[in-house]
This record gives C-alpha cells, sequence and structure tokens, in this order.
C-alpha cells in the first residue's frame, strides 16, 4: 500500500517519492547497461538518460506490468537508442558485470587467462551479430529472462524473440567456429 501512495505522489510529480520508488531499481538499470553498452562510461549515460526518461514518463505509467519490468523496458529501449545512434555495436562490449558476475577467483592463473580468451571471443563474436539477434540473447542468456519477459520488453510477440534467439546462436555457432549439434543444441 505504502508503494501505491508512493507511485500516486510521484505521479503528480513529487520527486522525492520518484526517488525513493526508482532507489531499489538503480543496480538493475546498471547492470541491463553495462551488459547492453559494453563500457562504464557509455553505461553510466544509458542509466543516466534511463532514469530521466522514467521521471518524465512515470505520470503516463499504467500499471501494465510491474513498475520493475516497466523501468527495466526504459533502460533497454535506452540502450537501444544509443546503439542505433551509433550505427553499430561497439567492439569493447562486455558479457559480464564489472563486479564479476562470471567469478573466476577458484580457478589457476592458466584457466583464468583461457577464461578470459573465451570470454572475448565470444564478446567480439556478440559483436557481430545484428542488434534484433544480439539484445535478446544478452537479455536471454546473460540477464537470464524468460521469452515471455524479453518480448514484454522488447514488444515484439515471443516467437520472434524464439526465432531471433536461435538464428544469433545459429550466427555465433559459425562465427566461432562450432559445428551445429543438432536440434536442441543450446539453452
Amino acid at each position: 500500500m505504502e508503494n501505491q501512495i508512493t507511485l500516486l505522489k510521484a505521479m503528480r510529480g513529487d520527486r522525492q517519492a520518484f526517488e525513493h520508488l526508482i532507489t531499489p531499481y538503480e543496480q538493475m538499470v546498471w547492470r541491463v547497461c553495462w551488459q547492453l553498452m559494453g563500457n562504464r562510461y557509455d553505461a553510466e549515460d544509458a542509466a543516466q538518460i534511463t532514469m530521466i526518461k522514467a521521471w518524465k514518463a512515470v505520470p503516463q505509467y499504467r500499471g501494465d506490468s510491474a513498475f520493475s519490468t516497466w523501468v527495466y523496458q526504459i533502460a533497454v529501449h535506452t540502450c537501444m537508442d544509443e546503439l542505433r545512434k551509433r550505427d553499430r555495436i561497439r567492439p569493447e562490449t562486455q558479457l559480464f558485470s564489472e563486479t564479476g558476475n562470471s567469478s573466476t577467483d577458484h580457478l589457476t592463473p592458466e584457466s583464468e587467462v583461457i577464461v578470459q580468451e573465451s570470454c572475448s571471443e565470444i564478446r567480439k563474436a556478440l559483436d557481430q551479430l545484428d542488434e534484433d539477434q544480439k539484445i535478446p540473447i544478452v537479455l536471454y542468456a546473460i540477464e537470464e529472462k524468460t521469452y515471455d519477459e524479453i518480448s514484454e520488453t522488447l514488444g515484439i510477440p515471443s516467437g520472434t524473440v524464439k526465432s531471433r534467439i536461435s538464428r544469433g546462436r545459429e550466427c555465433l555457432r559459425r562465427i566461432l567456429g562450432f559445428k551445429n549439434s543438432g536440434k536442441g543444441a543450446g539453452k
């Protein structure tokens, strides 16, 4: 009930209420922007733009989805817009967060080098994908969103999400030199 009151205040232009409402989602916005933009500076810019867009759009929030999903959508769309402005995916795109979601602390130095080289190859391969394939793959494989969540976020049918991920995986296999291991390969 408290969140509903805070939301209503934010929708009426109460900046403090909006800040109270948005604060729990700042890390999620940063993570999404980092994954999609690929470097700290572009991610910071995209996260800031996301927050500004959310502030300006909060009066139009209809409650069709959870507030967190709404903010997530704004973050993804902001990144997509920024990437389109650049007319290409940046080559330094990262797969893992700055804090190391794929912890390599337990690996030997030799194994860590192999993991880093593999990640670098995957990043380069992802950069070769069209934005229509890359973004659903990042949201699915790295952000661990479901097809339905990706569908809602991107505003496209779930079947389109599935086919873009499937085509993207096939492109990644070709780029990385893997042979297609048949139906059901991959996640």
